[in-house]
């Protein structure tokens, strides 16, 4: 029976090390991956902690699985109390980042969308100290194919355009009373749509025939909704990551006390 117990804890525990090094992986896979697109100065240290969470547990799961082999062939009880422990530390890092990620989804999007925002209306080409974040709303807009916060016309306000409204240099966003009230603007070369080579000289306004937010070549959807699809994808990942993890730390507890308990039988006799 100890025998038996023994061999199913040393095969569970190289499964949960090559676990360990997947979650290590992935986490820093999705973490490098959302940089691109969401590298915000006050969102960002809300997005990145539950992958940071993540990558340690996947680190530590990886030397836990190795301390839990080596318990199981040495029949150490002491090794075995160790790994135990370790395990139940590891559920509450992983719950309680869970619980965070859910707890703070609803405010890391409002300050994505501020930050966002802010960008768009006081940073974006206005002097080089703003180089970063013209190169974050670039990928922003172009990668996720979008233009603008909720649409084009967020660039009419913005000091991009009081520091370009020059002549003919602006895009004739529509003829209505609306349009018409935030006169002519251009909009940045990554609101282009790809593979239509017009629209270098659209948003510059040698074409001004338009109609409000509907530029031909021009994306007319806001970047916010798409941010906010993208964090929820990768968040449905750490959520994903974390019941995996957990449920894999419940089954290495109940095999470490299983085998601590045949352990003490056998020595007993």
């Amino acid at each position: 029976m100890l025998t038996c117990i023994k061999y199913i804890v040393i095969l569970y525990n190289l499964v949960f090390w090559l676990l360990g090094v997947s979650i290590l992986g992935l986490s820093t896979y999705l973490y490098i991956q959302s940089q691109s697109y969401v590298s915000f100065e006050d969102a960002e240290h809300f997005y990145i902690a539950p992958f940071l969470v993540l990558m340690v547990l996947g680190a530590v799961m990886t030397i836990v699985g190795f301390l839990g082999c080596c318990g199981a062939v040495r029949e150490s009880t002491c090794l075995l109390g160790t790994y135990f422990l370790f395990c139940i530390t590891m559920c509450v890092a992983c719950g309680a980042a869970l619980f965070w990620v859910i707890q703070n989804s609803d405010q890391f999007k409002d300050r994505v969308t501020q930050d966002f925002q802010r960008i768009i209306k006081d940073q974006y080409g206005t002097s080089m100290t703003a180089i970063p974040a013209d190169r974050l709303i670039e990928r922003v807009q172009s990668d996720l194919e979008c233009c603008g916060s909720k649409g084009p016309s967020d660039w009419a306000t913005s000091k991009y355009n009081q520091k370009n409204r020059t002549g003919n240099s602006l895009v004739d966003f529509g003829t209505n009373a609306v349009a018409g009230s935030l006169g002519l603007y251009n909009v940045p070369p990554s609101c282009c749509k790809k593979g239509y080579p017009e629209c270098e000289d659209i948003r510059k306004g040698v074409n001004p025939q338009a109609v409000f937010d509907r530029v031909a070549g021009i994306y007319d959807e806001g970047c916010i909704d798409k941010i906010i699809a993208f964090i929820e994808d990768k968040w449905k990942w750490v959520i994903i990551i974390g019941g995996v993890l957990i449920g894999v730390q419940f089954f290495a507890l109940l095999f470490a006390c299983c085998l601590c308990c045949a352990i003490s039988r056998a020595d007993d006799k």
